[in-house]
């Protein structure tokens, strides 16, 4: 996927998302880019997303918290 190489050309190492694809997620697995969770309902500022990174607090990303398509995404 193009926007994930983007960002991996220019340097980006780690990202934290409040959802994503599963498509997306493996690209990003696959180029070496970890994917830290930060679900929507748990956070509602960025500054707590901030807090809570430098905290340690937040998890990779896993498969099972991808996105598959339909009505029940949440990204």
């Amino acid at each position: 996927m193009v926007p994930v190489r983007a960002l991996a050309e220019a340097g980006v190492k780690k990202m934290i998302v409040g959802g994503m694809g599963a498509t997306p997620l493996a690209i990003c697995s696959e180029i070496g880019m970890t994917v830290y969770y930060a679900p929507k309902n748990e956070y509602g500022l960025v500054r707590d997303v901030a807090t809570a990174f430098e905290a340690g607090e937040l998890s990779v990303m896993n498969d099972d918290q991808a996105c598959g398509g339909g009505s029940k995404c949440h990204h």
